[in-house]
């Protein structure tokens, strides 16, 4: 649980080439309970894939849903010892946005984070001291309200190696019935690749919005190549030390992007130090968010 203590214990014995399902929320760990899930397998070399899937439908507790408004899947992943980012938002009054930050060892281990705006200001930095598989939940949407910023990024750097997995989760709440109508997450990762490359796509109503942050202390200068089934185009920008940019790929008419189309983005650095970027996919309705989804770049 959030304090770190063992809340139960399984094995399983997984067929080669098989896969096994197991409710991981209130069937395993039990009803309103936070925590993280540790896989240890019996070979430590073995290798396997696994994921944890947050569905949210239209029943009580105990109850079984006839609807479910979002499911979102989190991929499992080995803890680290090095500086991760991920990024932060508070640009809607229905959006709340948490970092969930957790010390997957045996033994305490302290956290530093700091959040900065789009400008590379620094609003908040703190320290967490997390004793054996505890985990803080840091409301980073609050944190960005009280110095007037709408975005950013988090920076977390453990003092141990192999310590720490965190990640940034969005909730989009029903402005009718205060329940969640959306939810995704970004995992914080160390910001790495000179050249990061991703698919974008404009079907079905959507908008694609490229976040960009130069986590160094050093300016860097991109290029943004953008190929589209007709065309390539590119955008030159200078990203300032520990700043950021979110841009719409479709609304900015930087890009010969046209409604319904698809392709590919790529994120070009003039140096190595590194850079933090996500595409997510969103379509909005009369209510607000329908759905946001992370797709992936890849150095």
């Amino acid at each position: 649980d959030m304090s770190g203590r063992v809340l139960r214990a399984k094995t399983l014995l997984i067929p080669a080439q098989g896969r096994i399902d197991l409710d991981g929320g209130h069937g395993f760990a039990g009803p309103q309970m936070v925590g993280f899930h540790e896989i240890v397998p019996a070979d430590g070399q073995a290798p396997y894939h696994a994921d944890i899937v947050r569905y949210g439908g239209n029943a009580q507790a105990g109850a079984e849903p006839t609807a479910y408004r979002f499911a979102y899947a989190q991929n499992a992943r080995a803890a680290s010892g090095q500086m991760l980012q991920t990024f932060v938002s508070a640009s809607s009054s229905s959006e709340e946005n948490w970092l969930e930050i957790i010390n997957t060892l045996t033994q305490k281990v302290r956290v530093a984070v700091e959040l900065h705006e789009p400008s590379g200001r620094r609003v908040h930095l703190e320290y967490l001291d997390l004793v054996a598989h505890e985990q803080r939940h840091l409301n980073a949407g609050a944190i960005l309200r009280q110095h007037n910023a709408s975005t950013g990024f988090a920076s977390l750097q453990p003092d141990a190696p192999n310590a720490l997995i965190a990640q940034s989760m969005f909730y989009y709440r029903d402005t009718g019935t205060g329940g969640i109508a959306t939810v995704y997450g970004l995992p914080a990762k160390e910001a790495v690749g000179r050249t990061i490359t991703g698919s974008y796509n404009v079907f079905l109503g959507m908008e694609n919005y490229l976040q960009v942050a130069n986590p160094s202390d050093a300016p860097v200068s991109l290029t943004i190549r953008v190929t589209t089934p007709l065309a390539l185009s590119e955008q030159r920008l200078e990203i300032a030390p520990q700043s950021m940019f979110s841009l719409p790929l479709l609304t900015s008419r930087l890009f010969d992007l046209t409604p319904d189309s698809y392709g590919l983005v790529a994120i070009e650095a003039n140096n190595s130090a590194g850079l933090l970027a996500e595409l997510l996919r969103y379509r909005t309705s009369n209510e607000g968010p329908d759905f946001i989804v992370p797709v992936p770049l890849h150095p």
